[in-house]
């Protein structure tokens, strides 16, 4: 009693792995259409701020050079 369907194991976490993986769709989505407007790209991609100074992500691609 108080299950909708019988899971074993891997279904269970077939189905956690889903929910997380609508969480960070829905992360993305609220991103793009709240932060990149209000903040721009660079300040959309802030993680946190530490004393101060600003952590950032940086973009990989074929051009830029470390």
């Amino acid at each position: 009693m108080g299950h909708i369907l019988p899971l074993g194991s891997i279904g269970k976490a077939v189905v956690v792995w889903l929910g997380i993986l609508v969480l960070a769709v829905a992360n993305g989505l609220l991103r793009e259409a709240l932060l990149v407007p209000v903040l721009g790209e660079p300040g959309s991609l802030i993680l946190r701020e530490h004393k101060g100074q600003s952590i950032r992500v940086r973009s990989c691609n074929a051009t830029s050079r470390a």
